[in-house]
């Protein structure tokens, strides 16, 4: 079965989480970053600012791509203090990097 343009568009994310030598969000350095693939995915990036943020299964079902920027909206906090943002996420190696599959 082939896949979807969402499908392609998370196997690039993921790759490139593995295989980056820098990445941003919002134009700010990843300070620090964990994944778990146990139980569904989860990414956790700390950034240079001192925010954190997580990214997970149901964040990446909303991710788009456009021009080498991957897009995504995450929700934070619970009940009335649910906040969604809009996290611009870049990857670079020696230049902004873009999959040539997508």
């Amino acid at each position: 079965m082939a896949k979807t343009q969402q499908e392609k568009i998370v196997d690039a994310f993921k790759m490139l989480v593995s295989k980056t030598a820098e990445m941003r969000v919002n134009g700010i350095q990843v300070s620090k970053g964990s994944a778990s693939c146990i139980g569904g995915f989860e990414l956790t990036l700390d950034l240079m600012d001192g925010s954190q943020h997580v990214i997970t299964d149901q964040s990446l079902q909303t991710m788009t791509h456009d021009k080498g920027d991957f897009n995504v909206q995450v929700v934070t906090g619970k009940g009335k203090d649910k906040l969604t943002d809009d996290l611009v996420i870049n990857f670079y190696v020696m230049k902004k990097e873009v999959p040539r599959h997508l």
